[in-house]
């Protein structure tokens, strides 16, 4: 999934119930209750000079997404994600369906199915 298309990112976490992320965190994230873009990508500020992490996304709304990590919630504005996100995936859990399905309707037997016909 492509980082930069919100739309896909959105329908992604929708669907499947949340994204698993990287991020390449900048050292400016270690003191903001929200992560947000100071509007520099250097210094401290760099993509990266923090540290990479793995977080999962399980909310998001206009303003920005609903992460969990290191055992807590977090709020992280679409600017943030912009520049500091670098990979995304989705994720199916048998946590997240019953009897195949999701709560809003995702069949996961028809997505393998559909999975192997094109990479047949």
């Amino acid at each position: 999934m492509s980082p930069a298309d919100h739309t896909l990112v959105r329908t992604g976490a929708w669907l499947f119930g949340g994204l698993y992320i990287g991020l390449a965190l900048p050292i400016t994230a270690q003191r903001q209750d929200a992560w947000d873009w100071t509007g520099s990508l250097s210094g401290p500020a760099a993509p990266g000079s923090w540290g990479g992490h793995a977080v999962d996304v399980v909310a998001y709304d206009d303003t920005g997404l609903t992460i969990v990590t290191w055992g807590a919630l977090k709020r992280m504005t679409w600017a943030f994600w912009d520049r500091y996100c670098d990979e995304a995936y989705c994720l199916i859990s048998d946590d997240f369906l019953r009897n195949g399905r999701a709560p809003n309707g995702f069949d996961a037997a028809a997505l393998r199915a559909d999975l192997a016909l094109v990479t047949a």
